[in-house]
């Protein structure tokens, strides 16, 4: 009777599944953050694959997606003009959204960092408005940069994230520079390029199982319960 409780108590230990929340991230960009030339815009149609979940490491649990986004736009107008009783001249610089600038996925819904519209969203010039300082040869050199925009999209679909995961960057951009003298025929050189920066960061949390042998209260109560019994089977051996 005592080694049939004593056999109870042994097997009665056994390993537990220990859930561990952990996080890792896939990323990835096209273009040069800060870049007026890469990658250029007028039209912007770039994708970004992420690489699926490693379901190797355990159970996914959540998925945080976040796009990041830049267009910076560069350039210059030289005023060549020769004909003219007041040829001191002016430049006015435009970047203007003809379709929206946004991120769209199948595994998320749509992140927009700037909505079309026909007013500039990005603009410069080379004096106030309604005056005319540049002279005869100058130049004017401009820079405009939206500055790093960033937006996490929404409801994501977990079960897409099996596979690799496509992020689509859009929009159609506009650049323009327009030239005007005070009195005489304008001729101005202009010369700009514009160009967009985009990044994909994807932040998986799951669960890993680790399977640690821990013993249970039960366990260790029945364990102290067997080798009391087996003290006493002892001491009836004695006597």
């Amino acid at each position: 009777m005592n080694k049939k409780i004593l056999g109870l108590a042994l097997v009665a230990t056994f390993s537990t599944g220990i859930a561990q929340a952990a996080t890792y991230t896939e990323m990835g960009s096209f273009g040069t953050q800060g870049s007026s030339t890469n990658t250029s815009v007028g039209i912007l149609n770039e994708t970004i694959t992420i690489a699926a979940f490693n379901n190797t490491l355990g159970n996914l649990t959540g998925v945080n997606v976040t796009a990041f986004g830049q267009m910076n736009s560069s350039g210059s107008s030289v005023n060549q003009s020769t004909i003219g009783n007041n040829l001191n001249g002016r430049a006015d610089v435009s970047l203007k959204l003809f379709a929206d600038w946004n991120v769209t996925s199948a595994a998320a819904n749509t992140h927009t960092f700037q909505a079309a519209a026909f007013t500039s969203f990005l603009a410069d010039e080379s004096s106030a408005p309604g005056t005319f300082t540049m002279a005869q040869g100058e130049t004017f050199n401009y820079d405009l940069s939206t500055g790093e925009l960033s937006g996490v999209l929404n409801a994501v679909n977990l079960g897409l994230f099996s596979s690799d995961v496509d992020f689509i960057f859009a929009t159609d951009a506009n650049t323009t520079i327009t030239n005007s003298v005070a009195n005489g025929t304008g001729a101005f050189l202009n010369t700009f390029s514009t160009g967009s920066w985009g990044k994909i960061e994807v932040e998986y949390t799951y669960d890993t199982l680790s399977n640690n042998t821990v013993p249970e209260p039960a366990s260790l109560a029945l364990l102290g319960l067997g080798l009391g019994l087996m003290g006493v089977a002892r001491r009836n051996k004695k006597a």
